[in-house]
């Protein structure tokens, strides 16, 4: 729920169109909640003008914030269209949340959990980023899963900007305690007690930090005990693109026991596949059924990743064709093409697409 000022009363409602796709934007106020309170107000009138001039026969709903539920139901009974939810998130409120022992906001939770199951009540059909989805909301509607779906085209030439005989490792997304980035600097420790025999690593760290200060004074630490390392901070998307292209191995160590550590797969690790990395990940999510020639599992242990690292430093010829690999699978199953026709048979046909 919008709660500062946005400097805008009003953002009106506008349409644009990219390519063959026309897209609306539903009006909105810049006022804190009472923009947010006409929200769904907002989105009916869109949906209901957007109808009207062309009958729709599918509608995709993204996630399940109210707005967006009562455009859908009102595409589907109104207009009789089938309607896929999108579920992006799934919310569950526990007791430690409300005791404040929990690292999430109670009322929040428990409200996204409403929504998503009515949601799932109103769809004919449901799209989760993984399988784990159905188990932990408690999902009982047809499916498909749609795990990485990306631009895989990569940018080539941008490697070069980070030049050097060293090896790049790129730690990025939010940097909390949830995605293991305490862990990876304590491997990186780790490491630098017994550096490798073969490539020198360096390492680069780059997104939202929800302990910065803590964050900075680790990465000061391992500097001075001869690391190179460097945090950049949240930086442009163009720029986080560079030091994507420019990396070598990029890790990913959510934690199996964290909130989320048994239903989500951190959708960052599609990305760095599809631009061809070498990537080392924690089993979490799906990671593990995607083929081992393509991902490197790492056990949730700081002297495991310490010496997953150090081995490829040391054989890097024969670890760089995983990399290789993984862009060619990303091309085939990740691409936007390939996805959306995966959708389209689905909710067309009705065909069971898991």
């Amino acid at each position: 729920m919008r709660q500062k000022w946005t400097g805008t009363l009003v953002h009106p409602s506008r349409a644009l169109k990219v390519g063959r796709l026309r897209v609306l934007f539903a009006w909105s106020l810049g006022v804190p909640f009472l923009g947010s309170l006409l929200g769904p107000l907002s989105m009916l009138l869109t949906v209901r003008r957007a109808c009207r001039k062309n009958k729709p026969d599918i509608v995709l709903l993204y996630n399940h914030p109210i707005g967006i539920l009562c455009g859908g139901l009102l595409a589907k009974w109104l207009y009789g269209a089938r309607v896929m939810l999108d579920v992006e998130d799934v919310c569950v409120s526990r007791w430690e949340d409300w005791i404040g022992r929990g690292d999430a906001r109670p009322m929040q939770q428990l409200i996204g959990w409403f929504l998503l199951k009515a949601g799932v009540a109103m769809c004919d059909r449901v799209m989760v980023p993984s399988r784990k989805f159905i188990a932990t909301g408690n999902i009982r509607k047809e499916y498909i899963v749609v795990g990485g779906c990306i631009a895989v085209e990569a940018p080539q030439g941008l490697k070069q900007d980070l030049a050097g005989g060293s090896l790049r490792v790129l730690i990025s997304g939010k940097l909390d305690e949830e995605q293991g980035v305490w862990l990876v600097l304590e491997a990186i420790a780790t490491l630098g007690l017994r550096p490798a025999s073969g490539r020198k690593l360096e390492f680069h760290l780059c997104g939202f930090a929800e302990n910065e200060p803590a964050l900075k004074r680790q990465v000061l630490d391992l500097q001075q005990a001869g690391i190179t390392i460097t945090y950049h901070g949240t930086v442009a998307g163009a720029v986080y693109r560079r030091l994507l292209a420019g990396a070598d191995i990029c890790v990913a160590m959510q934690n199996p026991g964290g909130r989320h550590g048994s239903a989500k797969t951190p959708s960052k690790v599609y990305e760095y596949l599809a631009y061809g990395k070498v990537v080392v990940a924690s089993e979490v999510g799906d990671f593990k059924e995607l083929p081992d020639q393509i991902i490197t599992l790492c056990r949730y242990d700081r002297v495991a990743v310490a010496d997953q690292l150090r081995q490829m430093a040391n054989e890097w010829p024969a670890w760089s064709k995983q990399g290789d690999r993984a862009a060619r699978f990303a091309r085939e199953e990740f691409s936007l093409r390939a996805v959306g026709d995966r959708i389209l048979r689905s909710v067309s046909s009705g065909e069971d697409l898991v």
